[in-house]
């Protein structure tokens, strides 16, 4: 079984400009300020935000997109819950009565001893080329990224999986406290799952919303681990 661990769980839904979102921003905040550790908020023309003193956790609303983040959630029911309440609840308030998209976000780490000998299994394992074929180019790749589009269903997914070291994966996460845990060397895999004009309508959302959170993590983590255990994980 794949040994990788969510440490990055991201929900974004976009929709027709929803012009309540102006008058509704301090209510917005104050509904939730407290709720789910929002410790703190923020309040700007287009948006508003809120957030918790680490910044691993955030809600941020917009009149054309709303986005759910937890970093390094101690369980995916965690951010599934949080996630499902605060966009349910919000598009409602904003009125909202079809989306343009609806993606689920997942990066997944599994911490490896040598970044050097993950790469090197990999450039084997999924180019098959052998490392003097690559000397046409100046010499076999000092990093790599394996990146591809996907149709799954009425789905899409955007998916990429390579090595990466400590200071690689900080661009990825806003919190410090998370950024200071990362290993220093991992497989990493973003699985960004998504639908553009999906069939979500005001009268069936609460019910579509909370299946796609709910069906995108097991699609996700299912696809993902029969995928890399299909390489014996990479391991080391």
């Amino acid at each position: 079984m794949s040994d990788l661990k969510i440490w990055k769980a991201i929900c974004e839904i976009k929709y027709p400009a929803a012009a309540q979102l102006f008058d509704q921003r301090g209510s917005i905040a104050a509904k939730w300020h407290g709720q789910f550790d929002f410790t703190d908020w923020r309040i700007a023309n287009n948006e508003v935000t809120l957030y918790n003193k680490s910044k691993s956790l955030l809600f941020q609303a917009g009149y054309r997109r709303m986005v759910c983040v937890m970093e390094l959630p101690e369980r995916y029911t965690s951010f599934r819950d949080c996630a499902f309440k605060v966009l349910f609840d919000t598009l409602d308030t904003l009125s909202v009565s079809k989306l343009e998209r609806i993606g689920l976000r997942l990066l997944q780490l599994d911490e490896r001893k040598s970044f050097k000998m993950l790469l090197a299994q990999m450039r084997k394992t999924l180019y098959g080329i052998a490392d003097e074929a690559w000397n046409p180019l100046g010499g076999y790749p000092i990093d790599m990224g394996f990146l591809v589009t996907l149709q799954i269903g009425d789905y899409k997914a955007n998916f990429s999986m390579g090595p990466m070291q400590k200071e690689q994966l900080k661009g990825f996460f806003d919190s410090v406290t998370v950024q200071e845990k990362l290993p220093a060397s991992a497989l990493f895999v973003d699985f960004d799952l998504y639908a553009e004009e999906p069939k979500f309508y005001r009268k069936d959302l609460e019910k579509k919303l909370a299946q796609f959170l709910e069906l995108g993590e097991s699609e996700i983590q299912r696809r993902t681990a029969e995928f890399v255990e299909q390489f014996g994980e990479f391991k080391q």
